[in-house]
This record gives structure tokens, sequence and C-alpha cells, in this order.
């Protein structure tokens, strides 16, 4: 009996020694500094997908009419109140081709990480497509190529090595778009507030999470957008899928918005 008992007691130091030196590994140097894990710091991808929402009803003189189209449509009668505009449904195509880097430079003092992430990207977004269909013309301001870089200070108060070495990381910093959409004629500047979330099973595999929020900008209107992201590294390739919920705060109807939806690839290095 007593020797089961000092085998038990043994078993239960033995583990508790082995969790506690697991808990308090460190991350290999390697990965420490590198933001995209094991490939590097830089990333290149190419993204597509399908912008649609909501935005209010174009007049005529404004776009050129689809001649299978009622050449003078009639826009929905404002109910309830003056201050309800009279909206239609739009959706245009968008793609993206850009560049990123993000890494550590610092461990500080308290066990935590200190770094950066920048962007650049160059997009296209098709002509949009209205309800009814119609064609923006060429001299309208709902621009097509667009421009934009972003620029954040990131900090990670949490970061462990182990079997499955990790990070949660919040980033604070701005960004500048040069392209209109509907709601801005020529392009808009704004603050940013990141979080991610990553895991690193295995030198080539890795899952990252990402979330950006644009809490406004500067422009005709003022916009708040979310931006979603979640990939899967598999050596120096990311495939993922991306979403953006933008909205209207300043409209007098408020439910103007628009939500993207696509999928990613990229290379890290």
């Amino acid at each position: 009996m007593r020797a089961t008992h000092l085998f038990t007691i043994t078993t239960l130091i033995a583990a508790a020694v082995s969790l506690s030196s697991v808990a308090r590994a460190e991350e290999p140097e390697e990965l420490l500094e590198l933001g995209y894990g094991h490939p590097g710091n830089n990333r290149l991808s190419v993204s597509g997908g399908m912008l649609e929402g909501e935005r209010p009803w174009t007049p005529d003189g404004d776009v050129a009419v689809d001649p299978n189209v009622n050449p003078n449509p009639v826009p929905p009668t404002p109910v309830a109140t003056p201050l309800v505009e009279p909206k239609e449904k739009y959706n245009r195509a968008v793609g993206w081709v850009t560049y990123e880097y993000y890494s550590f430079w610092d461990k500080t003092r308290f066990d935590t990480l200190v770094g950066t992430e920048f962007l650049v990207g160059a997009g296209y977004l098709t002509p949009e497509k209205a309800d009814p269909e119609r064609v923006i013309e060429r001299s309208a301001n709902w621009s097509k190529p667009h421009l934009k870089a972003e620029f954040a200070f990131d900090y990670a108060p949490i970061h462990w090595g182990g079997g499955l070495p990790g990070r949660l990381v919040f980033g604070l910093g701005a960004g500048a778009e040069l392209g209109s959409y509907w709601q801005n004629e020529d392009g808009r500047t704004y603050p940013l507030v990141a979080g991610r979330a990553q895991l690193f099973p295995n030198q080539s595999f890795g899952i990252h999470l990402a979330y950006h929020w644009m809490p406004t900008c500067t422009g005709n209107y003022k916009v708040r957008e979310h931006r979603y992201e979640a990939t899967v590294a598999l050596g120096s390739w990311q495939l993922g899928v991306h979403g953006t919920e933008t909205r209207v705060l300043d409209a007098s109807d408020t439910a103007l918005m628009s939500r993207h939806l696509g999928g990613l690839i990229g290379y890290t290095f």
C-alpha cells in the first residue's frame, strides 16, 4: 500500500514539474521577432471578392442608364419621415495586391513584445451595379483604381512557448486610402485599432487571426469599418478568407452599409 502511495506521489510530482517546465518554456528565439512565423516578417498577398450594400438612390444625372431598363427610374417613396432617404442596393467586385511588414523588435522587462506593422496596397473595384442595374459613367466620382497605406505600433502582452507557441497582439495606428466610394469623393484618412491571435504548432504550420477597426474617417460621410482575416500558414504560403463590414454613421438613414467577403493567398518571407 505504501509502495502504491509512493508511486502515486512520485508520478504527481513528476507531472507537476513537467507541466511547470512547459509553461515557462521560452518560445524559439527565431520565432520571437518574426511576425508571420518561421518564414519571416514580410507577406505579399493577392485577394479578391465581392462588395455589396445599400447607398442613397442615385439621381438620373449621375449615371448612364442601361437601355434595357426603364430610362426614368422612379426612386422609392420616402416613408414615415422626410429624414429617410430613398436607397438602392449595389454590388461591385474588389481585388487587391498588398505588401505587409509585421515584426517585433524588442522584448521588454515585463516579458512583453513591442513591434510594428506596415501595409501598402493597390486595388481595383469594378463599376457599381445598382438596383435597377445601371452603369456608372466614366466621369463619375466613384473611382476604380485605389491605393492605400497603413501603419501601426504593436504590443504583445501575452506570448508563450512550449509545444504550441503563440501570442496575442494589440495595435494602434493610422491609414490613408486614395480612391473614392460613394461616401467620399477623393480619398480618406483614418485611425486604426488592431488585434491578432497566432498559433504556431510547428515550423511549417500556423494559424493567424487578425482584426482591424476603423472607428471613423475623413470624407463626405463618417464611416466605421470592421475588417476580419483568418489564414492558415503552410510553410511560406498562407491561404485564408477576409471580410469587411462598413457602416455610414452620419447618413440620415443609418442602415446605409456594405459588406465585403473574399479569399486571400499570400507568400511570406
